[in-house]
């Protein structure tokens, strides 16, 4: 899954087919993520997360906060 955020719209974007697949290889290449991608995938603004862990809140929380209106 990859998770575009904008204005705190979440899209759900399946990589189990071909068009999903398509879209995650693009996002890999325009934010230079290397050959090592994986998912979730959440990318704000310029910012991104790839995968979930506790450690990643503080940072979810902080890049989230310019797309609270």
């Amino acid at each position: 899954m990859i998770f575009f955020i904008k204005a705190l719209q979440l899209t759900m974007v399946n990589v189990q087919n071909p068009d999903g697949y398509n879209l995650l290889l693009r996002a890999a290449k325009e934010y230079n993520l290397g050959n090592q991608i994986g998912t979730p995938l959440l990318i704000m603004g310029k910012n991104h997360l790839m995968g979930w862990s506790k450690e990643y809140e503080p940072l979810f929380d902080a890049w989230v906060k310019p797309f609270v209106k």
